[in-house]
Order: C-alpha cells, then structure tokens, then sequence
C-alpha cells in the first residue's frame, strides 16, 4: 500500500515542461470621464523580436506616447510627446519626435489693465442714523 501511495506523488507531480516558447500579444486602452487616456500594447516571442507601444494623454491635451522594439539589434525606442519643454532631442540614443508647442525665442512684453469689483466692502458708519456698517462697491485699476 506504501508503495502504491509512492507512485500516486510521482505522478502527481509531474509536468509537462513547454520546450519553445510561444508567440504572445496582449494591450489594454483606458479611458477616464476626464479625458485622460492611457494605452499599451506588446507582442513576442522569447529570443526573438518583442515590439511594442505605451502612451497617455492628459486632460489638457498633453500626449506622450512610446514605441519600443527589442531584438538581437539592442532596445530601440522612439518618444512622440507634445509636453512642454521636449524638444526634438536625442538623449541616451532615444528618437524624439516633439510637437512641444513652447515658443522659443524672446517673448514680448504685455500690458494689460484689469478691473477688480469688491461686491462686500463694508465700512463702520452711518446707516439710516444708527452706528453700523453699509456697504460700498470699490473697484481698482491693475496695471
């Protein structure tokens, strides 16, 4: 009976184990009531090529959105933003391709006047001949 109970773990534990792996893809696309997005995408095959793609984009619109490809060559990336501030650089070997809409340059001076009304302005004093506060409207000019 020992014996019999032996066996039975053996083979219990076996597996079959997978020799060559196999090709893969997944992604996901979410979506908030705010109008942030974000999204990501890969597809492979161990000890081949693995290509893929990630990205959000903001509420104001902003955007950033990354394609990788990992292969015999290396990990090669290639960065499309529209941030401020990223402009068509090349740092650590990665490809950017910016619509980063940051003027360059000097800019120029603008003036402006602004007027400013306080609605609740109140002052101790005279109200229909008791002491107590009334209400004035004041308003400024800001240059």
């Amino acid at each position: 009976m020992f014996a019999l109970a032996l066996l039975s773990c053996f083979v219990l534990v076996h597996s079959n184990e997978i020799k060559n792996s196999q090709p893969y893809k997944f992604g996901y696309s979410l979506k908030s009531k705010h109008g942030e997005q974000q999204h990501r995408e890969e597809s492979g095959k161990a000890g081949e090529a693995v290509v893929g793609s990630y990205g959000f984009t903001d509420a104001k619109g902003f955007y950033r959105i990354v394609h990788y490809i990992a292969d015999k060559a290396g990990f090669r990336v290639q960065i499309k933003p529209n941030e401020p501030g990223t402009g068509k650089q090349h740092p650590s070997n990665v490809r950017m391709f910016s619509n980063d809409l940051t003027p360059r340059g000097k800019l120029k001076k603008v003036e402006a006047t602004v007027k400013v009304a306080a609605n609740s302005i109140l002052k101790l004093g005279d109200v229909q001949g008791r002491r107590g506060y009334k209400n004035e409207m004041n308003s400024c000019n800001i240059s």
